[in-house]
C-alpha cells in the first residue's frame, strides 16, 4: 500500500496517509473512531453542520479508499465489509455514516467495474487512494424539490438539509 501523505492545502480535510492492515483493519478502524465522532456528532446536528473533523478522521487513517483495490492504495474492502463499517460508524454518529455512505457508493461501484470489466476507472481509484479525494452525491426521485442550501465546500458541493437529518436522527432514538 502507498505510503503518501497529501496537504492540508489539497482538499480541506488534513493529511492523509494509506493505513496498513488490509481488508479487515476497516472494522477496526472505525470501531476506534467511533466514539470520537459521537462526542461531536450532538454539536453538528444541533447547528447544521457538515462533519468536517470525522471527515478529517476518516481521510487520516485512509478510510476515504477502504473500496479502492490494494494495487492502487486502498483496503480492496468487499461489500460486505464497507456494509459493516458504515454499520459500525451509523451507530456513533449518523450524519458522518451517511456522507460517508455517498462517498463509498460511488468508489465501490468503480471498483467493481475496474476489477471485473478493466473500465478506465483506475484514475479515480488512484485519486481517491493518493489524494484522498471525497466523493459525495445526492439523489432525489424526478421532479422533487430538494430544500435546503447549497454551498462549494473543498471538492464537493453539500445540501444543507439538517431539519431533515435532525428529524430523522430524533425518530431513530425515540
Amino acid at each position: 500500500m502507498l505510503d503518501q501523505t497529501v496537504s492540508d492545502e489539497k482538499n480541506g480535510y488534513g493529511s492523509y496517509t494509506a493505513a496498513e492492515g488490509g481488508r479487515g483493519a476497516i472494522l477496526e478502524i472505525a470501531r476506534e473512531l467511533g466514539p470520537r465522532f459521537a462526542e461531536r456528532s450532538g454539536v453538528a446536528d444541533e447547528q447544521d453542520l457538515f462533519v468536517a473533523e470525522n471527515f478529517a478522521e476518516l481521510k487520516a487513517r485512509g478510510l476515504l479508499a477502504a473500496a479502492v483495490p490494494q494495487e492502487f492504495g486502498g483496503f480492496g474492502a468487499t461489500q460486505a465489509e464497507l456494509s459493516e463499517m458504515l454499520r459500525e460508524i451509523a451507530r456513533h454518529c449518523g450524519s458522518t455514516a451517511l456522507a460517508f455512505s455517498m462517498h463509498t457508493h460511488q468508489v465501490a461501484p468503480a471498483a467493481w467495474r475496474w476489477c471485473h470489466q478493466k473500465a478506465p476507472v483506475d484514475g479515480l481509484l488512484k485519486r481517491v487512494a493518493k489524494e484522498g479525494i471525497v466523493i459525495l452525491s445526492r439523489a432525489a426521485p424526478i421532479g422533487c424539490k430538494v430544500r435546503g442550501r447549497q454551498r462549494r465546500w473543498t471538492a464537493a458541493f453539500l445540501s444543507m438539509a439538517g431539519k431533515f437529518l435532525r428529524a430523522a436522527r430524533r425518530r431513530a432514538t425515540s
